[in-house]
């Protein structure tokens, strides 16, 4: 077993680390800076992030994270990857000092399936691409979403938004894992590729 990490209020940089690997949980909070880091996480139940900064680190999540909600940290150009199932990333719940945000991050390389986004600019964020489906916006957008003519046994697909928080900025459903879920071939239709692609809030 490793010594287990605790940071808090300090700035440190250049480092390598192994997380997630103790039965009591890794902690960077309150106020603590990593800066030009590589963090490899494996467990994320085991790890606390809560109100820290993070500044051009690599995080790489080594098994899928699920129900993991990284509130009030600031990742600003960070590269992430890993598998990610409901995961909420960039809340804010206003108990800290370091504000909830996501700044010039990379999430290009994930596979992802009903993970939110808070608090960034999805023009400077990087998403990752089919068959991720991108909503922006989506509470604003959730009426058009639920009009758009999904084939039958992908009806249900409609309800992934369906009570999003008015200010989640992005959802990211999977179209594979959804489909792989649902027991339904995994193509999607030309004419469905068609109507998702005139979209203006949605990227695929």
């Amino acid at each position: 077993m490793s010594d287990r990490l605790f940071i808090s209020g300090e700035r440190v940089s250049g480092l390598d680390l192994l997380l997630g690997t103790n039965p009591i949980s890794d902690v960077i909070r309150d106020g603590a800076e990593v800066v030009d880091s590589r963090i490899r996480i494996q467990r994320a139940s085991n790890v606390t992030f809560y109100g820290a900064r993070f500044i051009r680190c690599q995080l790489d999540f080594l098994r899928s994270t699920s129900e993991e909600q990284f509130y009030s940290n600031e990742f600003a150009d960070c590269r992430f990857t890993g598998q990610f199932y409901s995961v909420t990333f960039g809340y804010d719940d206003g108990k800290k000092d370091i504000k909830g945000s996501l700044i010039n991050c990379d999430f290009s390389t994930c596979d992802m399936h009903l993970v939110s986004f808070y608090n960034c600019d999805p023009e400077t964020t990087k998403f990752p691409g089919w068959p991720h489906i991108v909503i922006l916006y989506p509470d604003r957008n959730k009426e058009d979403w639920q009009s758009i003519p999904f084939p039958k046994t992908f009806e249900s697909i409609k309800g992934t938004i369906g009570f999003c928080d008015p200010s989640c900025v992005v959802k990211i459903v999977n179209w594979n894992r959804y489909a792989k879920d649902k027991g339904c071939p995994a193509e999607m239709p030309n004419e469905l590729r068609d109507v998702l692609k005139s979209k203006s809030y949605i990227r695929i």
